[in-house]
């Protein structure tokens, strides 16, 4: 096995380990990871950039502050009551309202349809990086773009 799989393998297992015992807040610890693989060379700074979804940032950012914003509020607990009230307190009625609510609340923070086509420029990459030559095959190119037209 090469040195660098080696170390990139290495990191990754105590990285792991490190988020599972929550000892240091898991935000740390995989920016640790990730800037480890970084110094020892293991993925060079463009590349690593490269691979940050900045949209998908973006959007989990706003929903956090979101969701931290309305739970000082308490209306999450306000929902969950006035669910668990209406179900008359059976675990099986809550669980069905809950999943509800979630669901039409889900509809109002809409997801945005250019993902498909970031995902087939990614395919594509992927797929001229894997062969010798870096030309992506006609076949090969018509079922990724197929793939990204479906998701639509």
């Amino acid at each position: 096995m090469e040195q660098q799989a080696i170390w990139a393998i290495g990191i990754f297992l105590v990285i792991y380990a490190l988020i599972i015992s929550e000892k240091i807040h898991r935000t740390i610890v995989a920016m640790i990871g990730g800037l480890l693989m970084v110094v020892f060379g293991i993925v060079d700074q463009e590349t690593a950039i490269h691979h940050i979804d900045f949209n998908t940032l973006g959007l989990l950012i706003g929903m956090m502050i979101i969701v931290s914003t309305t739970a000082e509020t308490g209306m999450f607990k306000y929902i969950a009551v006035l669910a668990a009230k209406k179900a008359k307190g059976e675990p099986i009625r809550i669980l069905i309202l809950l999943s509800l609510i979630t669901a039409v609340c889900s509809a109002f923070f809409g997801q945005r349809d250019d993902s498909a086509a970031h995902r087939t420029r990614h395919l594509q990459h992927y797929a001229a990086a894997a062969r010798p030559s870096g030309a992506v095959p006609a076949h090969a190119d018509y079922r990724i773009q197929r793939r990204g037209a479906r998701r639509r």
